[in-house]
């Protein structure tokens, strides 16, 4: 396929249609407040599949916090004033941290999402795609992983979707379908499918 810009195609006397441009890159967006139109068709159909074959860990939330020391400096500047102190706090002084456990899953994601993006040369989706994945949590294949150590299917994706951020998709806003779901199975992991849409 040989493209052209616009500004080209009307020097050799074609006639461009009105109306969003169609191919579907972010730069198009700009004029849909960054949405894509459902009618877009993709010039080519992608894919990419993997596993990552640790055992699945939930998405825990980020911490916030600010140390004694912190909390007497913040004191201190305020002199007195509880609305001044609270400014402080909100301004900065407050530290936020990911837990380890999910900072260390979500960059093994990352590593296997970028192994196999290159082994497959596959550039990053900039379009809408679809997302399937499939958690295989340790346990007999004969029962349903519903424990309270099992997780939520929307924790656990969450932690998968953060991980592939800037390296399967440019951000992970762009899944518009998703398919998710969790098995019982001798060897933990998951399975991960993202396409065009």
């Amino acid at each position: 396929m040989i493209r052209i810009s616009a500004k080209d195609a009307r020097k050799m006397g074609l006639k461009i249609p009105k109306g969003p441009k169609a191919s579907g890159s972010e730069g198009d967006t700009k004029k849909t407040g960054g949405r894509h139109l459902r009618s877009q068709a993709h010039a080519e159909e992608r894919q990419v599949s993997f596993r990552v074959d640790i055992p699945p860990k939930t998405k825990s939330r980020a911490r916030s916090f600010a140390d004694k020391g912190t909390l007497l400096n913040a004191f201190k500047a305020a002199k007195g004033d509880p609305r001044k102190f609270m400014a402080l706090l909100e301004a900065g002084f407050m530290k936020t941290v990911t837990p380890s456990a999910t900072r260390d899953f979500e960059n093994v994601v990352r590593m296997v999402a970028t192994r196999e993006m290159a082994r497959n040369k596959q550039a990053l989706f900039e379009g809408p795609i679809k997302a399937s994945l499939t958690f295989i949590l340790a346990g007999d294949e004969g029962m349903w992983p519903t424990a309270q150590r099992d997780g939520d299917l929307d924790n656990l994706s969450k932690a998968i979707f953060d991980g592939m951020n800037g390296v399967v998709y440019k951000d992970d806003r762009l899944i518009v379908k998703m398919n998710l779901s969790k098995l019982c199975g001798e060897n933990p992991g998951v399975e991960i499918t993202v396409s065009a849409e």
